[in-house]
């Protein structure tokens, strides 16, 4: 998504349309019921690292979706060592949980790779994997094998992703 369709987005939001979509970070617990889409990928752990997850929850939220996203990211951007098996854990519950994991991979990801080799033949995965993004020719090779939804954009792949989660605001 565009830096101009972010901002109207922004501004569709503060203007008071009612948003269907709802966040839940790490350490949060998505609802028992209902749609479960979740933001697999590198997160951004350094200064300057592109924070997807942003574009990702506006463009979801212009589709109306109606369910609740997980990041894996604290809601306050502190990263806490010590919490590190309690991250783990949220982690394993709500891929679980999910009932689409998508996976955006900009750049690689040790713990990427081991969440969509994990998760990858599930049936509730989409791939999303930037044109000449290094060291992922082994991710779209499995994906290909198991009929993974691919796509090269980040609208694109959050489109399949609402596409077989399937729940979004009728217009």
């Amino acid at each position: 998504m565009g830096t101009a369709a972010l901002a109207k987005t922004k501004s569709t939001i503060d203007e008071g349309v009612k948003v269907t979509t709802r966040s839940v970070h790490y350490a949060t617990e998505p609802p028992k019921t209902g749609s479960v889409l979740y933001l697999a990928g590198p997160t951004y752990m350094e200064a300057g690292d592109v924070h997807w997850h942003e574009a990702a929850m506006a463009y979801l939220r212009q589709c109306e979706f109606r369910g609740v996203v997980c990041l894996p990211t604290p809601i306050d951007g502190n990263w806490r060592v010590k919490e590190e098996t309690d991250q783990m854990d949220w982690q394993f519950r709500n891929l679980a949980r999910a009932t689409v994991i998508i996976f955006w991979v900009p750049r690689a990801g040790l713990v990427t790779f081991a969440e969509f080799g994990e998760w990858y033949r599930s049936g509730k995965v989409v791939l999303g994997i930037p044109p000449n993004t290094e060291k992922t020719d082994y991710l779209r090779y499995c994906a290909s094998k198991a009929s993974v939804p691919m796509a090269d954009s980040l609208d694109r792949t959050l489109d399949l992703a609402l596409a077989l989660c399937g729940d979004v605001a009728s217009t």
